[in-house]
């Protein structure tokens, strides 16, 4: 197929990332907040506002779109680096693995320090640390996510980055009928199957991928009125995806993908078309301000460090007398979502700027270095990939 898209550094798609990241942490506040939601309800009556509330503050869309974003960049790195070789295979492996690993077993580590630091102050979470020491070997290969539950998404993304060359290939080298049959497979496996994990997010990586194949004359559709009504129904399906698919507002169980994962493969894939095409200026520029690119930059930290932090300040919070309960006033439980959401942004941005500093950059460097001694030769290939 004829690619449409350049391969080149794109700072919105950066942006994006670190919006999502933001969605993601907002998300988990607000369900560790509010236990199985708001539930306004059944409280108050006012069901449409549970549904809204949920939806907004749903993270779990925000991580499918990681694995769209993973299937662009990659497609564009593939794209510009060496022949497809062995050596080139191995080099791409050994570039992804020490971009991803060391971050994470970083926030393994931050973890792990806070669960030790709650056990000096707290009998509970002292009996904990034996088991959360557990967790932190286990966690370390992939073998249990209890000690930071958000490094399943780097499971997957670690297993489908290995498989993403021979999509790229299948992307690169078939016509639009056989990437078409691709699709529709992987499409399936979303839709029927929850395990192995990796295979029912495999789509979405996927779908990033054709993003730089999508023909002119879609472009030419997505114009005026058009893509306007296009990008705000994708916009509204991404958000409230798990509701529509289902057909229903009840509460669901979060373990869940499968029932509504397969309606978010075009949502997610429209987002991102219209950010790489930048087919709304107002929209392109805003997600080229500094404030946003910053948190661009941070946004893997922030992801992976934001959920131990989270845990660390509800316990403090606790231990202070400043839990939720259920006999508390609605305004009173919104008040602390509020002060628990601003601390943990705010921990979670210094963490993650010094994770950004010290851990990803340097570990970004020594795959790109490794990776061109693979290849011998040097990839001139953006830092952020």
């Amino acid at each position: 197929m004829h690619r449409t898209v350049k391969s080149k550094f794109y700072p919105e798609i950066e942006t994006l990332r670190g919006l999502a990241s933001l969605a993601v942490v907002l998300g988990h506040c607000y369900l560790w907040s509010f236990p199985q939601y708001l539930q306004l309800g059944e409280t108050y009556e006012l069901r449409w506002l549970d549904v809204l509330m949920s939806g907004i503050f749903d993270p779990q869309p925000a991580v499918l779109v990681f694995f769209v974003l993973s299937g662009f960049v990659l497609g564009c790195q593939l794209e510009a680096s060496a022949p497809v070789t062995s050596r080139a295979y191995l080099a791409y492996i050994v570039r992804r693995l020490l971009r991803l690993i060391p971050t994470m077993w970083f926030s393994l580590v931050i973890s792990l320090g806070l669960w030790v630091a709650l056990g000096v102050v707290d009998e509970s979470a002292r009996q904990i640390v034996p088991l959360a020491l557990t967790w932190f070997w286990r966690g370390l290969l992939f073998l249990d996510f209890s000690l930071n539950p958000v490094i399943w998404s780097l499971y997957v993304e670690v297993i489908v980055s290995a498989l993403l060359p021979l999509m790229f290939w299948c992307s690169r080298c078939a016509d639009w009928t056989m990437n078409a049959a691709v699709f529709l497979a992987l499409f399936a496996l979303c839709l029927l199957i929850s395990k192995p994990m990796f295979l029912s997010f495999a789509v979405f990586f996927f779908v990033g991928l054709l993003i730089s194949y999508v023909p002119r004359t879609f472009d030419k559709v997505m114009g005026g009125v058009f893509g306007l009504v296009a990008g705000v129904s994708a916009l509204a399906v991404f958000t409230w995806g798990p509701e529509i698919a289902v057909l229903s507002t009840e509460k669901r169980d979060l373990t869940l993908w499968r029932p509504w994962a397969w309606i978010e493969v075009p949502a997610c894939a429209l987002l991102v078309y219209f950010v790489v095409r930048e087919r709304f200026a107002p929209i392109s520029a805003i997600l080229t301000t500094p404030v946003l690119r910053f948190i661009g930059k941070i946004s893997f930290s922030v992801y992976l460090l934001h959920f131990p932090i989270m845990i660390f300040v509800d316990a403090v919070l606790a231990h202070n007398g400043l839990a939720f309960r259920p006999e508390l006033p609605v305004l009173n439980w919104i008040g602390l979502f509020g002060i628990k959401t601003a601390i943990v942004c705010a921990l979670s941005v210094i963490a993650s700027v010094a994770s950004y500093r010290f851990v990803e950059v340097p570990s970004a460097k020594l795959g790109r270095s490794l990776a061109s001694c693979i290849v011998k030769r040097h990839l001139a290939l953006p830092s952020t990939f």
